[in-house]
């Protein structure tokens, strides 16, 4: 990804009001803009909340099981 100067990242963000959602993706090289569901999935994990606002913690379905063992260390 070509490295852009001061004056030319101070532009784009003058001519473009949603600048802050931009991200740039190092791994794809390419820039990319958050979505609206993005930003609240982003605010939900920094609130501490699961995050995918339709996952139940309470369903039957997500059970963690394990098997009591005397281990040597605890965890």
């Amino acid at each position: 990804m070509e490295e852009k100067d001061e004056i030319t990242k101070f532009v784009e963000k003058a001519n473009d009001p949603q600048w802050w959602r931009n991200i740039s993706d190092e791994l794809n090289n390419k820039n990319v803009r958050l979505s609206k569901g993005d930003l609240q999935m982003i605010l939900r994990i920094r609130q501490g909340k699961v995050a995918d606002k339709n996952f139940r913690m309470d369903d039957p379905s997500f059970q963690i099981e394990y098997e009591h063992k005397e281990l040597i260390h605890p965890f």
